[in-house]
């Protein structure tokens, strides 16, 4: 096999000088490097051409505070480092090097001269930076330990207090809706611009109201499949593993889809690296007023639903988890007709159910089988009156269990299995606000229903069938659309406005802006921690505890600490939990999978102390420090050749090679060092240096079209045969894995010539096509009787149109040959157009084969000299002490046996097999029992003796798979030439043949050795029966 002298070094060394006074270190564990395939999965193999990921884990064992250094030694000739795409401040795609520091870290490359932190010349070719022959990161690390693999971390993090505010959004604003950041964005209020006439514009503030930006964030607009028209009812989901946004909206081309936003936890958002995912193509509507019409889109876990009216009833889905379409989305709702408009697209999410009104349908859509509801109205739609239901709400029990669902302009109520329900008599009807005119929604929260009425947030009880009690509507921004629940703060509710005034009110008074029930502030994880591995799941692996410390001089004993995950849920459990003495709690009962990576502590005093300045320490194994680059595997030229190369690939590549250096210095200490390595072999695959051949065989003349079904012919450029092909139902054919060089094709004596060329974006070297017209088949002269094949050739030429074969017997057809599969007759048709072009008979005849002889062989052993048996049929004669019977050689007694077989009157083989007593055993011959019975001068008949003998034998004979039966003389016997004795010797054994064929018994062998009998022996021996079986 050949092989490609080609490899790629990659070294890393890693350094960590610990501050002086720290006590002297033991050494650390070998650091690691490890060479990871596209799939994320330590390499053995790399295809050629193919990115891999050298990652250098650099641990530091050493508590205390350690600067740094990881680096990585880079051979752009071999494996040059790689890019990825990012979205730069202005919005545009660019490449840069596809190296992952920890968080804080500076990154430098090396040129071959010296070190610089300017990100490196691009080639747009390859996509690669091959003037960087190295990278590093340098950086500060404090660590408390080493354990099990993981540092041991502790950070302290400064809170912040959780406020309610109203504040004037930026003007213009109109947005309709707010939404909430975790994690990185904890703190944060979003809103997205709605019925946007293709320029998405989102913006932020703070919950005191101090804008997050420096201006409005708007999508970079370069063409119409960039120019985002965004939801009259525009929403957003926040992801905090991702810093990204995700947004309902439709382009210019009308298709509707998401589009992403990241990095809205900093002060320069971007487009995503993927900024829209479309969910249905072509069926939206794009202007600036019902734009998509994804209305009162909702989350349920990670999957976000919205009904794009555009799409005629189908419900689209996203999964943010995956940032990708939900399966086989969007889903049909089985309209009959009509689509609605905006104001009357309506949905409202109830448990794992989603109820929707298009205006002139209302229906359930169950988000466990993506279907219709089957315990609602049947699975079916109901049809409304004229009348659009507007904005959707449900009522419920005094204990605020829900129990219809409702649409306040319809005044109509439907129970949950699609039945006729009761409007609630207290609920007034007939209000302005702009939920009835299509734009706003109510807010259902256990028993209190919060609605619009002109631009107040009214409130309705359910358990009194009244206005809620203690309650003073307050009054909202001009024209208000929404009325939300804050996600981390259950005692204040959020509402956005046409002139976009963002207020917040008191859910239990109305009193604006709300004010918490206790004063409490956050202390956020996220901002205190870095991210020390190459993926953030290495962030925080498990918790350890949390130290809480007052301001001032409050008691740590009256603070109360609750856990919020990612998303700023409470977790259960987790909720008023009350510090040691030391403001200690611990947390190693609190798992990753309950927090998610961006978690946040409320703290709050029993007292009702200001928490303000209030911090938290926390203490959390994490991954060690990783450097991750991503390098571009070069392949070498491919091998060259002609024909199929299938069966060379793959060649193995020389090494891709890792190796990494920890070193660190304690105090005035000597640097401890350690190092590690890592290889995976780099192999050529037949797909990138082979190619394939195609082309079309095409009739002239007569019915003119694709020729199906006729073989093709490949040829080197010499005339050698190299493949065969069967063209299909187009009149196409193909061969696979061709080395590229000059070839020829060739069908019914017709032949093209062409260049295969490599690496063709189809796969394949197109032919000029074989042009075929009418002719009759040449068919094969072929012997009545075939010995020894095990295929032949019918047809020479196949004619146009295409003769077929079709067969009977042992045998079968395939394409222009016949296979035979075991001996008999075999008949063969040869058709063309229906009509019957010659009829071929054949016997399918076994070849001759003989067995291996013996050289020497024990006396009453037996030999089958033929193991195949032919036409015509081997004859077998011996001479010497044996005897035969058809081809079964039966050795008598010592001497020289000579063999002959003859096929008709040609001499096939000759042997000689001594046999002897002290021969030593022979795997061609086979031991047999024996016996010998003896007879009177010159009698043939069985004397009482011997008939008793075999009398006591028959129950092994009957068993027995072969029986011989050979009889013998005295030398004095007369009779001339000995013709005697050889009649004697014969009827002796036929005796003994006879007697046992009347009791069940075959015997295999009669036969008589002539007049010499055994020269070696009495003359009363030689008159007998040698009987054997095995």
């Amino acid at each position: 096999m050949k092989r490609f002298a080609i490899g790629i070094i990659s070294l890393a060394l890693a350094t960590s000088a610990i501050g002086v006074g720290t006590a002297a270190a033991t050494p650390p564990p070998t650091s690691t490097t490890v060479i990871l395939n596209s799939q994320g999965t330590a390499a053995a193999q790399l295809p050629t051409g193919s990115q891999a990921l050298v990652r250098t884990n650099a641990p530091v064992t050493v508590a205390g505070s350690s600067a740094q250094v990881i680096s990585q030694v880079i051979d752009p000739t071999r494996a040059p480092l790689a890019s990825r795409p990012e979205i730069d401040n202005n919005g545009n795609t660019v490449q840069v090097p596809a190296v992952t520091a920890p968080e804080g870290y500076t990154v430098e490359y090396y040129d071959g001269t010296s070190w610089s932190t300017t990100t490196p010349t691009l080639d747009s070719d390859t996509n690669t930076f091959p003037s960087v022959q190295g990278v590093r990161a340098t950086g500060n690390l404090t660590v408390t330990g080493y354990s099990n693999g993981l540092e041991q971390v502790s950070r302290t993090a400064t809170s912040t207090a959780e406020v309610g505010s109203t504040f004037q959004g930026t003007s213009g604003g109109d947005g309709w809706d707010v939404f909430f950041g975790t994690g990185p964005a904890a703190g944060r209020v979003f809103n997205i611009f709605h019925h946007s006439g293709g320029d998405f514009t989102m913006d932020c503030h703070l919950r005191d109201g101090t804008p997050c930006w420096s201006s409005l964030f708007v999508a970079n607009r370069v063409d119409s499949a960039t120019t985002y028209y965004t939801s009259a009812h525009s929403t957003g989901f926040y992801v905090a593993s991702r810093d990204s946004i995700y947004s309902f909206v439709a382009n210019g081309n009308g298709d509707l889809g998401i589009y992403c936003v990241k990095s809205v936890s900093t002060s320069a958002p971007v487009d995503c690296t993927t900024p829209f995912t479309p969910l249905a193509a072509g069926v939206g509507a794009a202007d600036s007023r019902s734009s998509n019409g994804a209305a009162d889109a909702v989350q349920i876990g990670t999957k976000v639903f919205a009904r794009g009216f555009g799409t005629g009833m189908d419900m689209l889905c996203f999964d943010l988890s995956t940032a990708a379409a939900c399966t086989n989305q969007p889903y049909s709702l089985g309209q009959p007709s009509g689509d609605g408009q905006f104001g009357d697209n309506r949905l409202m999410l109830l448990d794992t159910n989603i109820y929707f009104n298009t205006g002139d349908y209302v229906g359930c859509f169950d988000t466990v089988t993506d279907g219709l509801c089957a315990g609602f109205n049947s699975g079916a739609l109901i049809s409304l009156p004229g009348t659009s239901t507007g904005a959707l709400f449900y009522t419920t029990d005094a204990q605020g269990t829900p129990n219809q669902f409702c649409g306040y302009n319809a005044g109509t109520c439907w129970l949950f299995d699609g039945t006729a329900g009761t409007w609630p008599s207290g609920l007034a009807t007939g209000i302005s606000s702009s939920a009835v005119d299509g734009w706003g929604i109510f807010y259902n929260e256990n028993t209190h229903l919060y609605y619009l009425n002109g631009d107040n947030a009214a409130c309705f009880d359910f358990a009194t069938n009244a206005d809620c009690a203690n309650y003073t509507p307050p009054r909202l921004g001009g024209y208000a659309y929404t009325i939300r629940q804050d996600p981390s703060n259950n005692w204040c509710l959020w509402s956005n406005s046409d002139d976009g005034a963002i207020v917040t009110f008191s859910p239990q008074s109305g009193a604006s802006p709300c004010v918490p029930p206790r004063p409490a502030v956050i202390v956020p994880y996220a901002q205190a921690v870095p991210r020390m591995a190459c993926t953030d799941a290495g962030r925080v692996v498990s918790w350890g505890s949390l130290t809480i410390t007052p301001p001032g001089t409050e008691p740590v004993t009256q603070a109360r600490v609750t856990v919020q995950d990612s998303a700023g849920a409470a977790i259960s459990g987790w909720t008023d939990i009350v510090p040691d003495a030391q403001g200690v709690i611990d947390l190693h009962s609190l798992t990753v999978a309950q927090t998610g990576l961006h978690p946040t502590y409320e703290v709050y005093y029993q007292d009702a102390s200001d928490p303000t300045g209030t911090t938290g320490t926390f203490t959390y194994s994490a991954v060690a420090p990783q450097l991750c680059a991503s390098v571009k595997t070069v392949a070498d030229p491919c091998p060259t050749g002609i024909g199929v190369g299938t069966t060379d690939f793959p060649y193995a590549e020389s090494n891709l090679a890792g190796a990494s250096t920890v070193e660190i210095t304690t105090g005035s200490s000597s640097p401890v060092t350690s190092q590690s390595s890592a290889t995976a072999t780099r192999v050529l695959g037949a797909v990138e240096c082979l190619t394939g051949i195609s082309g079309n065989v095409v009739q002239q003349g007569g019915s003119p079209g694709p020729v199906v079904g006729i073989t093709v012919r490949l040829y080197d450029s010499h005339g050698h045969q190299i493949a065969t092909a069967v063209t299909d139902s187009g009149g196409t054919y193909h061969f696979s894995n061709i080395y590229p060089n000059d070839y020829v094709t060739e069908s019914n004596g017709v032949s093209t010539v062409q260049t295969a060329i490599p690496f063709v974006d189809s796969g394949a070297t197109s032919m000029p096509d074989i042009v075929l017209t009418n002719d009759d088949p040449t068919i094969a002269t072929l012997n009545s009787r075939q010995v020894e094949h095990t295929h032949i050739q019918v047809l020479v030429h196949e004619g146009l149109p295409v003769s077929t074969i079709s067969v009977t017997g042992h045998c079968t057809a395939a394409g222009v040959n016949v296979n035979f599969t075991t001996p008999g007759p075999c008949t063969i048709t040869v058709t063309q157009d229906s009509v019957v072009k010659q009829i071929i008979h054949v016997t399918v005849i076994p070849a001759l084969r003989l067995s291996r002889p013996p050289a020497s062989v024990k006396p009453s052993h037996g030999w089958n000299v033929v193991a195949t048996q032919s036409l015509p049929e081997a004859v077998v004669t011996v001479t010497g002490p044996c005897a035969v019977t058809g081809t079964y050689v039966y050795f008598a007694y010592a001497g020289t046996c000579r063999i002959t077989v003859k096929q008709g009157a040609t001499t096939v083989a000759t042997y000689s097999v001594v046999v002897d007593k002290d021969a030593p055993k022979s795997g061609g011959a086979v031991g047999m029992g024996r016996v010998s019975l003896y007879f009177a001068p010159d009698s043939p008949v069985l004397t009482p003796a011997s008939i008793k003998t075999l009398t006591s034998l028959l129950p092994v004979l009957r068993k027995a798979h072969t029986v011989l039966a050979v009889g013998f003389t005295t030398a004095s016997n007369p009779g001339p030439g000995g013709q005697a004795s050889a009649t004697l010797s014969k009827a002796r054994a036929k005796a003994v043949a006879d007697y046992l064929g009347g009791r069940g018994v075959t015997v295999t062998m009669q036969a008589g050795l002539s007049r010499l009998g055994n020269p070696g022996i009495g003359a009363q021996s030689n008159r007998r029966v040698d009987l054997s079986w095995r």
